[in-house]
């Protein structure tokens, strides 16, 4: 799906992990989700950055802007989203979720801003965008794609930029749930550090890596509409089974 429509696999490992692990309390199987899937995220975003930037279409001077502000507030909602009971976290991914794919059933694209914003208006929207990433265990993109085509820039270097956003997003997020987990208030399984699950981490990112490729090669062949309506309606579905979950 990110080879797809270059939206974060958060979206499907949060929800997959929240069914697997079994062997989590319940109270903290959210947690671990979102963690586990934030430390995926640094793998995947890795190597989605490298191809873009082997294109040439990263804004580094635009990552520069937003890091600062990305982090600050991934690491703030780590720490909140560790006072949250689970079912509070399952919630708010469950509206995010669905959030997320009405934006890509019925979204337009962000108009360009008339004039560029402010330093202080892109930090406090960055460090907006990194709190929900932190609450929802994405990397943004589905955020920063739109902030910055309203910054005026073209759609595929936003696109970038936007993979390379995710890297200090889920990077600040694993060192906020690692950090958080540590002082757990019921026992983690073997194989975890904090509230990242190892064994996870491993399957999802090896996968994920061998198969965005794939997912980038069915893009060139489908109708983009098409590709993105089908994936809103497989949000939708996660959406309601976290909510009847919940």
């Amino acid at each position: 799906m990110a080879g797809l429509l270059g939206i974060g696999g958060g979206l499907i490992i949060v929800p997959a992990l929240a069914y697997l692990f079994v062997n989590v309390p319940e109270a903290l199987v959210m947690h671990m989700a979102v963690g586990t899937s934030l430390a995926v995220v640094t793998v995947t975003s890795i190597s989605s950055t490298r191809s873009h930037h082997r294109r040439g279409t990263v804004r580094w001077d635009l990552w520069r802007l937003l890091a600062p502000g990305l982090v600050l507030g991934t690491s703030a909602g780590a720490f909140v989203a560790d006072q949250l009971p689970g079912d509070a976290l399952k919630l708010f991914f469950a509206v995010f979720e669905l959030l997320v794919a009405l934006h890509l059933a019925f979204g337009k694209q962000a108009q360009p801003a008339t004039q560029m914003p402010s330093t202080y208006l892109t930090l406090t929207a960055a460090f907006l965008i990194g709190v929900v990433c932190a609450f929802a265990g994405v990397g943004g993109g589905i955020m920063i794609v739109p902030l910055l085509t309203w910054m005026r820039l073209p759609i595929k270097q936003a696109v970038s930029t936007s993979a390379a956003c995710g890297f200090p997003i889920a990077l600040a997020g694993s060192i906020g749930f690692i950090a958080v987990g540590l002082n757990a208030s019921e026992p983690l399984p073997a194989w975890s550090t904090g509230y990242i699950y190892w064994p996870a981490f491993l399957g999802f990112s090896t996968t994920s890596v061998l198969f965005a490729p794939l997912g980038a090669k069915i893009a060139h062949a489908l109708p983009a509409t098409v590709l993105r309506r089908v994936f809103a309606l497989f949000l939708l579905t996660l959406a309601v089974l976290m909510f009847i979950k919940g």
